[in-house]
């Protein structure tokens, strides 16, 4: 279910090194993120927000589009870069 922990198995991209996303929201919006985790139809959307609030969402996998790091909005000043 959006919004809440999904069921089965969840999987993680090595640390610091998550691909970035374009979500689209339930409301409507649009957002940049990272992928923090994912099952085989839903998506952990991590990213933050104008204010510095963080954001830690389960999205399902069909409104996720991967994008690179350089057309992301928001990037992860943490990121290991290669």
């Amino acid at each position: 279910m959006p919004g809440g922990h999904p069921n089965g198995p969840v999987t993680h991209a090595p640390y610091r090194q998550e691909p970035y996303i374009r979500v689209q929201l339930d409301d409507g919006a649009t957002v940049d993120a990272k992928v923090s985790a994912w099952t085989r139809t839903q998506v952990l959307a991590h990213w933050m927000d104008e204010d510095g609030k963080a954001w830690n969402v389960w999205v399902l996998a069909g409104a996720v589009k991967r994008i690179p790091r350089v057309e992301s909005s928001w990037q992860d000043p943490y990121d290991i870069l290669e």
